[in-house]
């Protein structure tokens, strides 16, 4: 956002009742005043006119501008639980819909209480970046992945939000540092003692112009330090099996092999100081800022800070190299938000289908039954659910990943493809509510 103003941004769909939509403020700058204003609207996206800030509207809309609490652009509360104006980069901020029609804000996860009564059935929610707040992002709490943000006059140069690349998910390497957790099917990573002994690996080498990412989760202020990351010659199934307890307690002294990082500020090979006052310092990273590494098919590592290229770090790098990072200091915890290039089909290919599981008896060469056994081995390689569900379901992580959020029924969910001759479809059971009694069917 270049200007203070005409930043407006709605989700592209209603809330649901009892539905947390939930955003983290990613940058702020100092030369405005005010900040982020957020609420919600009966007007849907495709019929509202942009105007310059939300609470210029005069119907169907309730927004919290600092402390206040406003209806149709006119104050109807002061001294809201929350002042909006007080956050910072990181902070976190969640508006629901009760189903008796309540707005509640979020602040932090921490229900800031009733903003106002009497909201419609079908309610946007809201976002207006104003003043000082410019960059924010949907968090993984916020429900559905689809619940994306309807645009006004946002650009991608001025909103740089990044957008992981198709394909499959990466993931940490299972060799890490002893003091290292990792959780998610390898995709978050967590130091669960002691300030280092926190490095983690990719699980693969990276391609030419592949980037690897990832968001700060938690940051403990008691220490003092921070993320270090970039790139490593050493391969980590060569290592002996985890815990690695001989690997080196933070990332700079990791020497066994060449390796490339940035650390604070400054650019560094196998150690030694190749590099001052290069980009964005990680010793200021903090919660729901985003970092990656790059290595170039120009033999150059490069660095992003959400989503921004801060250029080349260090030349010559060779092929065969994982990213690596370490978990130093503040940053206790990360989780992937990218993508690798291309996929993976060692990964992600179903088992292959014999002849024999396509068909009975003797084989047959005949033109018909080889169009019958190629496409009984024609096997969808990933399964989905449907988006017509049950009103209480909640699809996150693609389609991969259902909850019931309310009450204990109207949970039906269906695959979105159908089921191939001999397939097997398989998930997993990640949470229990043992104030129910019954179970799945």
């Amino acid at each position: 956002r270049s200007e203070f103003n005409d930043a407006i941004v709605i989700s592209n769909r209603f809330l649901r009742d009892g539905e947390l939509f939930e955003i983290v403020i990613q940058k702020m700058v100092d030369r405005w005043s005010g900040s982020i204003e957020a609420g919600v609207t009966a007007i849907r996206p495709e019929e509202l006119e942009f105007p310059n800030t939300m609470t210029d509207i005069d119907y169907d809309t309730w927004m919290l501008s600092g402390t206040a609490i406003m209806q149709d652009g006119n104050t109807m509360r002061n001294n809201y639980g929350c002042d909006l104006d007080s956050l910072t980069t990181g902070s976190r901020i969640g508006m629901m819909r009760s189903a008796s029609g309540d707005l509640h804000y979020y602040i932090n996860g921490v229900d800031q209480g009733i903003a106002c009564s009497g909201l419609p059935s079908e309610v946007y929610a809201v976002i207006d970046l104003y003043g000082q707040c410019v960059q924010v992002s949907i968090t993984s709490s916020s429900g559905p992945l689809d619940n994306s943000l309807c645009t006004s006059n946002a650009t991608e140069k001025s909103f740089p939000l990044h957008s992981p690349a198709a394909g499959v998910a990466h993931h940490f390497h299972s060799k890490h540092g002893k003091n290292v957790v990792l959780l998610g099917e390898g995709c978050q990573a967590i130091r669960v003692g002691g300030y280092a002994h926190g490095i983690a690996f990719s699980a693969k080498e990276l391609r030419g112009d592949e980037l690897f990412e990832v968001r700060v989760d938690e940051v403990d202020e008691q220490w003092c330090g921070s993320l270090h990351i970039g790139l490593t010659t050493l391969a980590p199934p060569e290592l002996p099996s985890c815990p690695v307890s001989g690997l080196s307690p933070s990332l700079p002294q990791l020497r066994t092999k060449v390796t490339w990082l940035l650390s604070g500020s400054e650019v560094r090979r196998n150690g030694a100081l190749q590099r001052q006052n290069y980009g964005y310092s990680l010793e200021r990273l903090t919660v729901g800022n985003r970092v990656g590494v790059k290595r170039c098919n120009d033999d150059t590592m490069h660095i992003f800070v959400d989503g921004e290229d801060m250029g080349p770090a260090a030349t010559a790098v060779p092929k065969n190299v994982y990213a690596v990072l370490d978990l130093y200091g503040r940053i206790t915890a990360v989780s992937i938000v990218s993508s690798s290039l291309m996929e993976d089909s060692e990964s992600v290919k179903a088992p292959s289908l014999t002849s024999d599981s396509c068909s009975e008896g003797e084989e047959d060469s005949s033109p018909v039954r080889e169009a019958e056994s190629e496409s009984c081995s024609s096997v969808p390689t990933i399964m989905t659910f449907l988006e017509n569900h049950g009103k209480n379901i909640q699809l996150s992580n693609q389609s991969l990943t259902a909850a019931r959020v309310s009450s204990y029924n109207q949970g039906l969910l269906v695959t979105a493809q159908p089921l191939a001759r001999q397939q097997l479809f398989q998930f997993q059971i990640d949470r229990l509510n043992p104030s129910w009694t019954s179970s799945l069917s």
